[in-house]
C-alpha cells in the first residue's frame, strides 16, 4: 500500500525542476517548484505499521526461543545493541530462556559486530530499533522530497563538472529551493535545463532516518530481518 501511495504520487510530477541564475554570484541554479506537497501524516501511519511489524516479528521470536513462555516473560525482547558493553549489561538477560546456541545466534547478528559506533548505527537492525522508537511516541518524520537520481549529457552541461556543486541537499522542503549550482563560463544566454531528476520520498535527515529513501530502506530493513535473524533462528523453533 505505501509503495503504491509513493509512486501514484510522483506519477502526478509534483515536482517541476527549473532553471535560474543567482542574481549575486551570477551561478547557474536548478531550483524545483514543488505543486504538490506529500501526505505525510498518512504515510507515516504506513511506515509505522510496517516498522511496528517488523520490530514485533523479532520480539514474538525472541519470546518462543525463550521458552513460551521465558523465564523472563516480562522482560523478554530481542536485543538490538550498537554496544558490546551494553549489550552484556542489558542485551543478554533480555534472551535468558534462550538455548545456548540462539543466544550465540542472536549476539553475533548485533549491530556492535561492525566495529566502531558510527558503521554500527548504519546496521539495518540499528536502523529498525531507532525508528521503532521515534514510531512508538511520534509518528516517523518524512521529508517533502529528495533527490534520488540525477542524469546529464556532456553535450547538455557546458559548465566545468569539477566545478558542479549540485545535489548536496539531498532533501529539500522548501519551494523554489536550490539543488544544483555551477559557475558561468563566460557571457551565457540564460541557463537551459541540463539535468534530469528523479525524486524519492526520504527520512527527515536530523532524524534517526538520515535522509534515506523510504522505498529502499524499508524493504532492506525487512530483508535484513527475513534473511539474516529469521532464517538464522528458524532451526530452534521446531
Amino acid at each position: 500500500m505505501l509503495n503504491e501511495a509513493i509512486e501514484g504520487f510522483h506519477e502526478r510530477d509534483p515536482y517541476r525542476p527549473f532553471a535560474d541564475t543567482d542574481p549575486t554570484t551570477g551561478e547557474n541554479l536548478v531550483r524545483v517548484e514543488i505543486k504538490e506537497n506529500p501526505p505525510v501524516l498518512e504515510w507515516g501511519v504506513l511506515i509505522g505499521d510496517v516498522l511496528h511489524n517488523l520490530r514485533s516479528s523479532l520480539d514474538h521470536l525472541a519470546y518462543i526461543l525463550g521458552g513460551d513462555p521465558p523465564p523472563n516473560e516480562g522482560g523478554s525482547e530481542f536485543p538490538i545493541f550498537w554496544s558490546r558493553t551494553y549489550y552484556r549489561k542489558k542485551g543478554a538477560p533480555k534472551i535468558v530462556g534462550a538455548c545456548d546456541h540462539a543466544q550465540a545466534v542472536i549476539e553475533d547478528l548485533q549491530p556492535y559486530h561492525r566495529g566502531d559506533e558510527a558503521r554500527a548505527k548504519r546496521h539495518p537492525l540499528w536502523f529498525l530499533h531507532e525508528l521503532y522508537n521515534v514510531d512508538k511516541h511520534r509518528l516517523v518524520h518524512v521529508v517533502t522530497s529528495a533527490i534520488d537520481t540525477v542524469e546529464y549529457g556532456v553535450d547538455d552541461f557546458t559548465g566545468d563538472a569539477d566545478a558542479l556543486r549540485a545535489f548536496d541537499l539531498t532533501s529539500f522542503s522548501d519551494d523554489r529551493a536550490v539543488i544544483a549550482r555551477w559557475p558561468r563560463t563566460g557571457p551565457q544566454p540564460e541557463p537551459e535545463m541540463p539535468f534530469k531528476f528523479d525524486f524519492e520520498i526520504a527520512f527527515d535527515e536530523n532524524g534517526p532516518g538520515r535522509g534515506n529513501p523510504v522505498k529502499r530502506s524499508l524493504p532492506w530493513v525487512r530483508n535484513a530481518v527475513r534473511d539474516r535473524v529469521l532464517a538464522r533462528l528458524a532451526p530452534f523453533l521446531s
